[in-house]
């Protein structure tokens, strides 16, 4: 794994959602090393480099600029930064490089689940501006179960939208997801890791499963990948945590068959028996 750079490390968060980010960013924005910014998700990259993988761009507005001092930009909301950022992309990397400089912390990052759907061209992109501003880029991948996460995005949604909560309609939700170009992209874990290690070699890349299983253990390797002394990140409860769901592993499966690239990528990132263990429809 690549050294953290003396001149400060950008966090790639690359996803995937439903799959522990948020919980990782907070035990993050909880330490000394890393400064948290405005937001846990800046959705510019994704806006910048592909459209069609948010759901809705911001406006611009005249006034959105983005300006050279980190205590008026910490005033800012995160719209206003989403705009500034819209109106001149060259200063999200500005912002994040300068939150570096004045925090004298070694970490900062931008945990947008849709990074996961970010294009080789992009990543490169995005690599190369942090690397004119003396920044290296990490990036960090966790990736779950693709059902069970499909399953959880969809019980996300019954509670966020407060929808009908019935197991035909938990179906089809799922069914809905499955087909959208969104999850198309963000559930493309062959894909994902192809460019990811096309652009950056090695990276790394931390299972959802094995995090629920042993907290402690998990935040252990999450220390090494980082360069931090070990025992400086401290053990949180998870976060968004949807309510069980009612469907029967026999519903559940089939999804499983739409998936088989990611499943067949995680055989070969983590082992067949690791994931057979921690991934209950694998094939």
């Amino acid at each position: 794994m690549p050294a953290v750079n003396e001149n400060g490390t950008f966090l790639l968060g690359m996803g995937v959602a439903k799959s522990g980010t948020t919980w990782l960013w907070q035990v993050l924005a909880r330490s000394e090393y890393f400064t948290a910014g405005a937001s846990k998700e800046m959705h510019h990259l994704n806006r910048a480099f592909d459209p069609g993988l948010s759901l809705k761009a911001p406006a611009g507005h005249q006034h959105a600029n983005w300006t050279d001092s980190l205590e008026s930009c910490n005033q800012k909301t995160k719209t206003h930064l989403r705009e500034a950022f819209a109106n001149r992309p060259q200063s999200y990397y500005d912002y994040f490089t300068q939150l570096l400089r004045e925090s004298a912390r070694p970490l900062v990052g931008d945990f947008t689940p849709l990074h996961s759907g970010l294009s080789r061209s992009a990543l490169t992109s995005v690599k190369e501006a942090f690397a004119n501003r003396g920044v290296e880029v990490l990036p960090l991948l966790i990736l779950r179960d693709p059902v069970t996460r499909l399953n959880s995005h969809a019980r996300h949604e019954i509670r966020k939208f407060q929808l009908d909560d019935s197991p035909s309609n938990e179906l089809a939700i799922m069914k809905r997801m499955l087909n959208s170009k969104v999850e198309r992209q963000r559930a493309s874990y062959d894909r994902t890791l192809i460019r990811l290690t096309d652009v950056f070699q090695t990276f790394p890349v931390f299972l959802y499963e094995d995090i629920r299983e042993d907290n402690d253990r998990a935040l252990r390797k999450v220390e090494q990948a980082l360069q931090v002394p070990e025992f400086s990140l401290q053990s949180i409860p998870p976060v968004n945590v949807n309510p069980t769901s009612s469907l029967r592993p026999s519903q559940l499966r089939p999804f499983s068959i739409s998936y088989e690239d990611s499943y067949v990528a995680a055989f070969k990132h983590f082992g067949e028996d690791v994931i057979r263990r921690l991934w209950p429809y694998a094939p």
